[in-house]
């Protein structure tokens, strides 16, 4: 089974080095995003990698309980700073 790591702001750009790198070595990557034409911006630009990429739209990481559905079923949670 292949872990599934949880990418916060995947389309930030120190992300984005943390998805791809995540993706190079087999992980499945859940990366959240504010809308889903924004998931569909970072998906073109990891396309090869399409089958291990999912994302969690959160519109407003300050709402209360934003995170609940993202964080569900996963191995581990990276928050690039």
């Amino acid at each position: 089974m292949t872990e599934t790591i949880l990418v916060t702001g995947a389309s930030g750009f120190v992300a984005a080095h943390v998805v791809e790198a995540f993706l190079r070595e087999g992980y499945n990557v859940r990366g959240t995003v504010r809308s889903e034409k924004t998931a569909s911006d970072v998906l073109q630009t990891t396309a090869k990698y399409a089958e291990q990429l999912r994302f969690a739209i959160v519109p407003d990481i300050a709402a209360p309980h934003a995170f609940d559905d993202a964080v569900k079923g996963l191995d581990g949670v990276r928050i690039p700073l």
